[in-house]
């Protein structure tokens, strides 16, 4: 959908492909600062398997670092509405509180 999407920008280290790529996430309003970090996490560690491979493997790192990516957003429909599923928790949680609040009141 025109919602899901992730802007990465991937760096090429001068000795590529036996040292890994680089891929950097941007944060913005469908990218939270958890999601930036645990994706960049995830698609860097990939790179640097792929890099640690025989010389015919290496050159796959664009490839897997690519798949994954694609896979994440296709696999995680919740991606382009964070903000409402943390309004819903936040919304529940606040709920909870005030009957809490009533019941000790009471």
């Amino acid at each position: 959908t025109p919602y899901t999407r992730i802007k990465t920008t991937l760096t090429f280290p001068d000795n590529y492909p036996s040292h890994p790529l680089i891929a950097n996430i941007d944060q913005d309003a469908v990218v939270p600062p958890g999601l930036k970090k645990k994706l960049e996490k995830e698609l860097n560690s990939l790179a640097s398997e792929k890099s640690a491979k025989s010389s015919e493997q290496q050159f796959d790192q664009v490839c897997a670092v690519w798949q994954h990516l694609v896979s994440f957003v296709d696999d995680n429909l919740f991606v382009p509405c964070w903000k409402e599923l943390r309004k819903c928790v936040d919304l529940i949680q606040n709920q909870n509180s005030i009957t809490t609040t009533k019941l000790t009141t009471a």
